[in-house]
């Protein structure tokens, strides 16, 4: 069972082979991936895994085709990677989405296709445009409560509420965070949402119609950005009075290790603190001493777990960071 690296290193070798046109090579390189993969559709792996067997899946129905791998059609393949995906420690419901758009896809495109098979796909292709959403709403990372806020002041301004267009709605989502994915996911949900202008004809949206969709879709999904994280190791190995920077960066060596200083500096700088890489890495050298005390003797932290008990304790990576202590 190849590594997730190696599994990483497929799917990006296929997508560079696709990029150039080279698309029998990409075939063969997700085909040998999902060969040694794919007997276990409860891979650990289940999004690199999902992901290799949708470039495969594309790669062949544009071609045409009905081939089998491992002994599986194109949608039994699908039907694994989907269950894979949804049954993962780490969902990816914009994957999902287009894992269930392909097999729709696949069914459809099915040698003596039969009606069962017709209303499935139909009805695959209903729940891909689903999980889009729900996709573009999980990797746009507003808190609910921020957008709750804006909701509020919204309805607050009682004033009848103006249908914008795709550019002047963005510029009024404009306050909260922005990035190239934030814009790809109002995108998704602008089009998917907006409705024809009565006088224009052309797609437009309410602030307040916007707003409430992503509310709702939010409130259901569960998302990282929404989580309520456990307190250890993140602070609770450092002492009552340790200050908010203190608190940030444990956070950030708890998901990063201790290393690329420099970018948690600039992370640490966008939140309005004034460091440098250096004074990161000697306020780390000071409180380390202090955490280690506390996960040596497994003591219970603010959230109340220990270490041993914590539930992110094999995502953590304070005990590694930690174990320079004794050097320092």
């Amino acid at each position: 069972m190849p590594c997730a690296s190696e599994l990483q290193k497929s799917v990006q070798k296929g997508a560079e082979h696709v990029s150039a046109g080279r698309r029998a090579q990409a075939e063969k390189v997700y085909a040998d991936a999902l060969s040694s993969v794919h007997a276990d559709s409860k891979s650990s792996n289940a999004i690199l895994v999902g992901a290799l067997t949708l470039g495969y899946a594309n790669i062949i129905l544009d071609k045409g085709g009905w081939p089998t791998l491992n002994g599986k059609d194109l949608d039994k393949l699908l039907a694994d990677s989907i269950e894979a995906a949804r049954a993962g420690k780490q969902r990816s419901r914009a994957l999902e989405s287009q894992l269930v758009f392909t097999r729709s896809r696949a069914l459809l495109a099915k040698p003596g296709i039969g009606s069962a098979e017709l209303d499935a796909g139909v009805k695959l292709r209903f729940e891909a445009i689903e999980l889009q959403q729900e996709g573009a709403v999980e990797e746009i990372p507003w808190t609910l409560e921020s957008v709750r806020s804006r909701f509020d002041k919204e309805l607050k301004k009682e004033q009848e509420f103006k249908y914008l267009s795709h550019e002047e709605l963005a510029a009024q989502l404009s306050s909260f965070a922005q990035s190239e994915e934030v814009a790809a996911g109002v995108e998704i949900l602008f089009t998917a949402w907006a409705t024809a202008s009565s006088t224009t004809g052309e797609p437009v949206i309410t602030l307040k119609e916007f707003l409430e969709r992503f509310i709702a879709i939010a409130g259901k999904v569960e998302r990282s950005v929404d989580a309520k994280p456990c307190a250890a190791p993140c602070e609770g190995g450092l002492p009552g009075d340790a200050s908010e920077l203190e608190k940030e960066l444990v956070a950030l060596i708890s998901k990063e290790g201790a290393n690329s200083w420099d970018s948690k500096a600039a992370t640490l700088q966008t939140k309005g603190f004034e460091v440098t890489a250096s004074t990161l890495k000697s306020t780390w050298q000071n409180i380390a001493p202090k955490i280690k005390k506390t996960v040596d003797a497994d003591q219970p932290m603010a959230c109340g777990h220990s270490c041993s008990t914590c539930p992110t304790k094999d995502e953590c990576q304070v005990h590694g960071a930690l174990k320079d202590i004794e050097d320092m």
